[in-house]
């Protein structure tokens, strides 16, 4: 089951308008299934969530795994170009080479990847200072904006390998700040954005300008 609340508040301020909003969740499991499944998690980040950070990268991710680039490499020097992807002795990945003649490749050329996982509780929040541009003549099409973010997502259920994963901890919270504009195109709306993240952590994937088609913020 999955719980959600998705509500906004606007206040007229003159020329101005001030807009709060809020999105919260919470999903579970029950009968049979432990915990909610991952592909029913939620999402942080991002359009819609917390400008700043990649699309839908905050939370929990999966467990880091090596990837080793492939390497061109050469059997004797009279056979064509093959590629490989481990080495002769997974025990010695930092060795030159083996007695066959294939090079091996070298732990520094390595790099880790992990993909975020969601979790199954969500918090986001944030607040809006709409501001009319005072060169446009049809304000109707465009929306420019200042904002605050701040949001994050928890899993109840935390692997050990995954990092980062916490249950629901309010000092885990990402935040940014920012200036958003949305133009209401012929080919529908696109939306820039320009944040700069004030709290996160070492292993957020931050990203100050960010565009989208189709869908405002």
């Amino acid at each position: 089951y999955k719980v959600t609340y998705d509500g906004q508040y606007f206040i007229p301020m003159g020329a101005f308008t001030l807009r709060l909003r809020a999105e919260l969740g919470y999903g579970d499991g029950y009968g049979d299934t432990e915990h909610l499944p991952f592909f029913e998690h939620f999402y942080a980040g991002g359009f819609g969530s917390v400008r700043g950070f990649e699309s839908n990268s905050l939370g929990p991710a999966s467990s880091e795994s090596t990837i080793f680039p492939l390497k061109e490499v050469r059997y004797n020097t009279t056979e064509v170009p093959r590629y490989v992807l481990q080495a002769c002795d997974p025990s010695n990945i930092s060795a030159v080479d083996c007695s066959d003649g294939l090079k091996v490749l070298n732990q520094a050329d390595s790099y880790t990847y992990k993909r975020s996982f969601g979790g199954d509780i969500m918090i986001n929040g944030g607040v809006e200072l709409m501001i009319p541009l005072p060169f446009l003549e049809d304000q109707r099409s465009v929306r420019s904006v200042l904002y605050y973010d701040f949001g994050n997502v928890f899993s109840s259920h935390c692997n050990p390998s995954q990092i980062p994963c916490s249950s629901f901890d309010m000092s885990e919270l990402r935040s940014s700040v920012g200036v958003a504009i949305t133009w209401l195109s012929g080919f529908g709306p696109l939306s820039f954005s320009f944040g700069k993240p004030l709290e996160y952590g070492p292993n957020d994937a931050r990203e100050s300008f960010q565009f989208s088609l189709g869908r405002t913020f």
